[in-house]
C-alpha cells in the first residue's frame, strides 16, 4: 500500500487500516492514554460480509446479496457489537463497517 499524493487518506490507506483492524493491530492511542468514545447515541446501518446464514438475523437486514454480504437496518453501536459477536462465532473473519447516512 503506497503513500497518497496529498494530505488526505487514500483508498489504499483506508483498506490497510481495515486490514490492520481485522488482524487485531494495536489500538489507536491519543498521546499516552486510550481514546474513549461515547457512541451511545450513534445509530446507522452496517455493511456485513461473512460466511454466515443471514436468514438467522433476517429481522436486522435491509438488503442481502447472494448470501455473501448484507446491509442492516439502522442499529445502535451496542446492538451492532452484539450482532458481530454472534456472527463471528460462525465466521471469525467477518467484516463489519458502519454506513454513515
Amino acid at each position: 500500500m503506497g503513500q497518497g499524493a496529498g494530505k488526505y487518506p487514500t483508498g489504499s490507506s483506508l483498506v490497510q487500516d481495515m486490514i490492520d483492524i481485522s488482524e487485531h493491530a494495536a489500538p489507536i492511542k491519543a498521546g499516552k492514554s486510550m481514546v474513549k468514545a461515547d457512541n451511545s447515541a450513534e445509530v446507522h446501518p452496517y455493511y456485513i460480509r461473512a460466511e454466515y446464514n443471514f436468514r438467522e438475523i433476517k429481522n436486522y437486514i435491509q438488503v442481502e446479496v447472494n448470501g455473501q454480504y448484507c446491509i442492516t437496518e439502522p442499529l445502535s453501536v451496542a446492538d451492532a457489537h452484539r450482532l458481530a459477536e454472534h456472527i463471528r462465532k460462525s465466521d471469525p473473519a467477518a467484516l463489519f463497517a458502519g454506513i454513515a447516512e
